[in-house]
């Protein structure tokens, strides 16, 4: 008696089109990254202080600033305070780079809860001073520093932190990205950039300065993470109050 042959199943899907056998391996990858402790990217929206310790941080900003508008009245030379001279940025192709906004209180206090809060913290593009008198209100850090090139931003910053009790602070006018300014945060422990407007070369170049930083210490940057293998991202935070509208802050670790 004669036997059919037996019916051979339908090739897979995957192998009628190898593009989608193609993107489901990535897909696969990334959902195993994504489930890996390596890749730890929680969104967040908590803090560890409760509402009336950051109302305490404002606070604390309100009164530094108000003391330093009050010596320059008295010194009065209020004209020497004024935002900035623009350093001819108008002309710069990268002059978004350059554009100023403040963080909010609650973000910071947001960010430096997925932080340590000991050590160094530094405020990369530090503008008016706001968010080092926030990291040293609100954590026990040594040092704060800030970096900034403008130089109405400098001379404003270090009146306002002049004011500030209990914590060691400076404020250099360094490109931070140069070779003298990154020396300043090598050893930082929290590295701070308000990086929302930052274009692609300066991103480059703030991830290869980066990766001179210690194993463990965390890198800050608003809507876009660091170009960089040597780090790895472990929160998404929700940043509800910068002066420009909502941002999201990447903590990330040196690997």
């Amino acid at each position: 008696m004669e036997q059919t042959p037996a019916q051979q199943p339908d090739p897979p899907i995957t192998r009628v089109w190898p593009k989608l056998a193609q993107y489901l391996s990535v897909v696969d990858a990334l959902a195993a990254a994504q489930a890996s402790k390596a890749w730890h990217h929680a969104v967040t929206d908590a803090s560890p202080w409760a509402p009336r310790r950051i109302d305490g941080a404002k606070a604390a900003v309100a009164a530094c600033e108000a003391a330093a508008a009050a010596a320059r009245a008295t010194a009065n030379v209020p004209h020497k305070y004024r935002r900035s001279r623009l350093m001819d940025l108008e002309d710069r192709p990268a002059y978004r780079n350059f554009v100023s906004g403040e963080v909010g209180a609650l973000s910071l206090a947001r960010i430096l809860g997925a932080c340590s809060l000991d050590g160094k913290f530094v405020d990369l593009g530090s503008g008016t001073g706001r968010p080092l008198v926030y990291a040293a209100t609100l954590g026990s850090f040594a040092e704060v520093v800030g970096l900034e090139l403008l130089d109405g931003y400098v001379r404003s910053s270090r009146e306002t932190l002049a004011q500030l009790d209990g914590c060691k602070w400076r404020i250099h006018q360094q490109d931070f990205v140069s070779e003298e300014g990154a020396a300043v945060w090598r050893d930082a422990d929290v590295v701070f950039a308000a990086s929302t407007v930052f274009d692609e070369a300066q991103m480059a170049r703030l991830a290869a300065r980066a990766a001179a930083l210690k194993r463990g210490a965390r890198v800050v940057t608003l809507d876009v993470a660091l170009p960089s293998p040597h780090f790895a991202v472990e929160w998404l935070i929700k940043c509800p109050d910068c002066s420009w509208g909502a941002a999201r802050a990447f903590v990330q670790r040196r690997v």
